[in-house]
C-alpha cells in the first residue's frame, strides 16, 4: 500500500493595519475559488500565523488537504 502524498502550496505575504506593519499572532483564513468573481469555493483553511514586521509565510494545505484536482 502506498502512503498518501501531502500537497502543500507555499504562500508569503505582507500584512498592514492603518499603514503600519503587523507583528504578532493572527488567525488567518485562506480560500481558493474556481473563478475570480462569483466562483465556487474549492478549498478553505484557517491557520494561526506568526507575523513579524508585516511579513508572514504559510504552507497552505497543512491542516486541510489540497487535492491534485484543486492544484
Amino acid at each position: 500500500m502506498q502512503a498518501p502524498t501531502l500537497t502543500f502550496l507555499g504562500h508569503a505575504g505582507f500584512l498592514m493595519t492603518d499603514s503600519s506593519p503587523v507583528t504578532g499572532t493572527r488567525s488567518m483564513k485562506f480560500e481558493l475559488f474556481d473563478a475570480a468573481s462569483a466562483g465556487n469555493l474549492l478549498w478553505t483553511e484557517t491557520q494561526t500565523v506568526q507575523i513579524y514586521n508585516g511579513r508572514f509565510s504559510v504552507g497552505l494545505g497543512s491542516s486541510t488537504s489540497m487535492t491534485s484536482t484543486i492544484l
